[in-house]
Order: structure tokens, then sequence, then C-alpha cells
């Protein structure tokens, strides 16, 4: 579960985090009910996620192994992170955990699943000072989750879980009544959930690509009167087609290029009014007199170009 948790590119909304809560809290209901009576050593890297998306709790029952065969191994800061206060505080039975030390471990499980972060990550201490500050209060050293990651509800028996005084602390049962009076009796298929996401996911693509297609239908549209008003209509027509241009060989072929002489000088002379002026008047008469002939007029800057030949009518026109 821990690698579900740290993975960000998992997308864990509140449906799959209450998920997962749930299933560690039926597991550790039906520890706490069964012979084993407790776990002892609950933490998120032995809550293994199947792939169903169901947790399985694993590694109960290692504590009694330990205490029977008197094996103590050397434990990292960071492994007691989960434990009890009062554990913590334990030379001698430190191993053992209770069933009271397991809902405390079970709270920063739940805080590892909201936040999505290590236990007592947003605090910024190292695991030794976090250690310290909850074997030795006051101050009391807890997780800081805000109001927005999870309904309050939530929020409040995750809180009730770490409450210093083992008395004061829920069981598991408890914890199961009340989640499922928080779910109003529904029960979570996860599976289904899922099944749902995917649907808004399709949708939400399908959304997706009739705007991007429709976008690009747009911007086809405007590189054709790009090219329209470019090249020849045949040409034009050929290139949007998907088909080469194949150059032709014509007997005769008239090139005339017209330029306005001096025309800067004038520029230079003439108000912006003016050179407007000019200009329309200039192009009016060159489109009236260019509509008489059958030619193709290519513009360039102040100059223009036209070409006429016998048989290209039909192809430049």
């Amino acid at each position: 579960m821990l690698d579900i948790i740290k993975k960000e590119s998992i997308n864990l909304d509140w449906e799959f985090k209450l998920s997962l809560i749930t299933d560690v809290v039926k597991g550790m209901r039906y520890i706490h009910s069964s012979p084993i009576k407790k776990h002892g050593w609950l933490k998120s890297t032995n809550c293994c996620v199947d792939g169903r998306w169901v947790v399985k709790i694993t590694d109960y029952g290692l504590t009694e192994i330990f205490g029977i065969y008197g094996t103590k191994r050397k434990m990292k800061d960071e492994e007691w992170l989960w434990t009890a206060p009062e554990h913590l505080r334990e030379e001698t039975n430190i191993y053992s955990g209770s069933p009271k030390g397991d809902v405390y471990s079970f709270s920063i499980v739940m805080q590892e699943i909201i936040t999505r972060d290590e236990p007592y990550g947003m605090l910024g201490l190292s695991a030794s000072e976090i250690l310290s500050k909850v074997r030795k209060p006051p101050p009391l050293c807890r997780p800081k989750v805000s109001q927005s990651e999870a309904p309050p509800a939530y929020l409040e028996f995750m809180k009730r879980a770490w409450a210093e005084s083992p008395v004061m602390r829920p069981t598991f049962e408890e914890i199961y009544q009340q989640l499922r009076q928080l779910n109003q009796g529904k029960k979570i298929n996860i599976v289904d959930h899922m099944f749902k996401m995917m649907e808004k996911y399709s949708a939400d693509l399908e959304d997706q690509v009739r705007v991007r297609t429709e976008e690009l239908e747009t911007e086809k549209k405007k590189t054709e009167l790009l090219i329209a008003r470019m090249l020849p209509p045949v040409v034009a027509e050929t290139l949007m087609s998907g088909k080469p241009v194949c150059p032709e060989a014509f007997d005769e072929v008239t090139i005339y290029f017209s330029d306005i002489v001096g025309f800067t000088t004038i520029s230079a002379l003439s108000t912006p009014f003016q050179v407007v002026d000019l200009l329309n008047d200039l192009y009016t008469m060159f489109d009236s007199t260019i509509d008489f002939y059958d030619v193709y007029k290519v513009s360039v800057f102040e100059r223009f170009m036209n070409v006429n030949c016998k048989y290209c009518t039909s192809l430049l026109c």
C-alpha cells in the first residue's frame, strides 16, 4: 500500500482512500476478534493491496513469535513511527504491542492514506526527533492533517484513535460501526467505482477529441484559404488533395512585371491617407484591367507579376 500512496501518477480520490481505510479496519477488526487478539506491528508497509484493490494485512502474530524465541532485532527509528507512545516508553515490552496500540498504529496509517505522505511527514522533523517528542509530551506531537483533505467526521475519529491515553481510543469494532454509520450502511465497491471513473474519463476524452477535431478543422480551413490566396486555384486544389503538382512546359508564355516607380519617395512626401488613396485607386485599376485577360497575378510588395500563356488559362485561373 505504501507504494500506491507514494506513486503520484495514481489518482486516489476520496472513494479510493476510504476503501483502503475501510479494508484496514475490517482486517484489524477480524484479527482483534480472533484468538490472535492483536497485530502488534501494524503499519503501511505490511498492508498489501491485491489486483482488485483490496487491502490484505500481513505480519500479524510476529510479536508473539519474537516473544517466544526471545528475538529482538535492531530496528531503525523510522520503523517505530507507527508505535503507540505507551509502548515507546517501555523498555522490556516494546515489541509485544497491544489492541489499543494497534488502534494508534491504524491512525498513523490513516494519516498516510489521507495525506499521501509519510508518517508525521508534514512536521519536517527527523524520525528520532519525532519519537522523542511522542515519548515525552507535552506538547503532544501528532501529524497535522488539514480539513480540506478529508471529511471532518473521518478526521475526528482518526484523532480519537491517536489519543494519548489508550483508554480514550476506540476499538476497531467501534471504528467499523462508525464507518458504517458515516457511509449510511452502503458498501464501497472499489471495482464499480473504477468502472465509473473509466466511464467518466472516456466521456471527458471524447469531449476533448471532439474539441480538438473542431480546432483542427478550423485550422485546416484557414490553411486552405491561405493556400488558395497564394497559389492558382488548380494548384491549390491539387496540393490540398494531397497530390503532387507536376511542372508543365508551354511553347509560349508571357511574363509581365510592373513596379510603382519612386514609390518610396512618393510615400515619404505624402500623408498616410494620400498613400492609402493612391494604392486603393491603383489596385482597383489593376484588378479591373486584369479581369479582361487570362492571366494570374502575383503581388510582391509594391510590384506585380502577371503570367499569361496560350494554353494555361484553365490552369491558372
